[in-house]
């Protein structure tokens, strides 16, 4: 049996992965205990803070993994955090968010969900 790259691929320090969206998450650091480091850039039209690097932290437990982003950097303040929760099979990274905001016009908590795959890069 064949087994394509994108299949044998594995979450490992120094990946990088890429949504749907064309945003990229890349993995710096995992620990012994599965902590997590990296960056993430979005790059969906229509949200704040795009094309912006921010840090990434999360949890990578066998093939299950979260992590968040809260955005801001040296550059930009987006008041607002994204945390991601899923799992990593067929050589892709499954995962629903929720992002958090407070909105501009009424000044009240907002929160947004939806999904991602993430496929190596």
């Amino acid at each position: 049996m064949l087994v394509s790259s994108a299949e044998a691929q594995s979450i490992g320090a120094g990946s990088t992965w890429v949504n749907d969206g064309g945003s990229e998450l890349t993995i710096v650091s995992i620990s012994n205990e599965g902590e997590l480091t990296g960056t993430y850039v979005n790059k969906v039209a229509g949200f704040d803070c795009q094309n912006e690097t921010m840090a990434m932290k999360g949890w990578l437990d066998g093939n299950l993994l979260s992590f968040t982003v809260r955005w801001k950097n040296a550059n930009k303040d987006c008041a607002s955090i994204t945390s991601w929760t899923g799992y990593f099979a067929a050589g892709k990274i499954f995962t629903d968010w929720d992002l958090v905001y407070t909105a501009a016009n009424t000044g009240l908590p907002t929160h947004l969900k939806e999904s991602n795959v993430f496929r190596p890069k």
